[in-house]
């Protein structure tokens, strides 16, 4: 009689084992992760915040002080069961960081595979970095919120659209942000070059090099406002962050123009990529994602633009132990008062998680980060990566 438990042969790996029996036959039960990275801006990192009572929603416990957020479209991708074959569970390495610029990029990507979660080779990257240099920040800023009421921003867009003409600083921060991403020539200071360089170093690295298979998703943005037929109420509301000083108005040329910008950057990102092949880069447009869920929707109010689950972008709103509850007055403006700290902003590196909730205006809220996640599980499968469900 055989011994079964003496005879059975167990050959194992890091990865996969084998278990033999003479009655059976051998059976091999096989584990691949499907090992990837994440890299980009705080579009990507989400903006961790404290809010009421300090509970924590940072990724990491902020350890690098890159704001990553738990419920970053990377993070809910490592966590979703739905998109992976049996034996193939991803394993992320969330290098993102708030505040990062294209330059900073490459730096991210070759940390992708220092070990980090027992990763050291990287089957698929996502990117998303553009936006700082873009300085959509300083858009927000001089347009949408201007926080210092001792400072002159000059007139409202709607009033000031010549940019070869500006007057007031809204029109300067547009004019500013379409001049880089519109700059044809091939020299660093524009959009384009930029953009080829960074790719490119990605795609040269030898962390890209240590799976063949390698490929790296770009990931535009999304338009920030709703300008269609019934957005009308829009035009006369603010989000200026001080009630006691300027309080610039939603125009509808204004909510166009920060639209048409957001289309420009993803349409440079789109002819790029096409430099490229196709099998090593590809764009993720998630911009469609967020129809009808953007700022100034139809039937929309003011309420409903800081603390509404159907607006999927943060405003300058003061944090609070969740959506459905908000403070007895929804107006940030009457909450914070206009004590806001200078130093805010996309390059300020402060990496303070108790001002996260001034940084996050104008990112993906958890919903948006769904979507995100959505778009980029739909570029597995159309790419037919391996562990990946058809």
């Amino acid at each position: 009689m055989l011994d079964l438990k003496r005879n059975a042969l167990l050959l194992g790996t890091a990865t996969s084992f084998c278990i033999a029996t003479p009655v059976d036959g051998p059976i091999e039960l096989r584990v691949k992760p499907i090992q990837y990275c994440e890299i980009g801006d705080s579009y990507a990192s989400g903006v961790a915040w404290v809010g009421a009572f300090n509970q924590d929603n940072a990724y990491d416990g902020n350890k690098d002080g890159c704001l990553r957020i738990n419920h970053a479209s990377a993070a809910q991708l490592a966590n979703d069961k739905s998109w992976y074959e049996k034996g193939y569970p991803p394993k992320l390495n969330f290098k993102a960081c708030s505040g990062a610029q294209l330059v900073d990029m490459k730096p991210q990507m070759d940390s992708c595979v220092d070990g980090s979660n027992d990763i050291r080779n990287v089957r698929f990257t996502v990117m998303t970095s553009g936006g700082n240099n873009a300085k959509f920040f300083d858009i927000a800023e001089r347009c949408v919120y201007q926080r210092y009421k001792d400072h002159d921003y000059g007139p409202d867009f709607k009033d000031d659209q010549d940019l070869n003409r500006c007057k007031g600083d809204c029109c300067k921060a547009i004019k500013a942000s379409q001049d880089y991403i519109q700059a044809s020539t091939w020299s660093p200071g524009g959009l384009q070059f930029d953009l080829w360089r960074t790719i490119r170093d990605i795609v040269d690295s030898s962390a890209a090099h240590k799976d063949p298979n390698h490929k790296l998703y770009v990931t535009g943005y999304a338009q920030f406002w709703s300008n269609d037929k019934g957005t009308d109420w829009c035009n006369r509301e603010s989000f200026g962050a001080d009630p006691t000083g300027h309080q610039p108005t939603l125009s509808s040329e204004l909510r166009s123009k920060m639209n048409s910008l957001v289309q420009l950057i993803n349409s440079k990102y789109v002819s790029v990529i096409t430099l490229f092949e196709k099998k090593q880069v590809g764009f993720i447009d998630i911009d469609p994602r967020f129809e009808k869920h953007r700022f100034c929707e139809p039937g929309s109010g003011h309420r409903e633009q800081y603390y509404s689950d159907d607006t999927w972008f943060w405003n300058l709103s003061f944090p609070v132990l969740t959506e459905s509850e908000p403070p007895e007055d929804p107006i940030l403006r009457e909450i914070v008062g206009g004590n806001f700290d200078r130093d805010i902003g996309p390059n300020s590196k402060t990496g303070n998680i108790g001002k996260g909730y001034q940084m996050r205006p104008f990112h993906p809220k958890d919903p948006g980060h769904t979507r995100i996640k959505e778009a980029v599980i739909q570029a597995l499968k159309n790419d037919k990566v391996e562990g990946v469900k058809p």
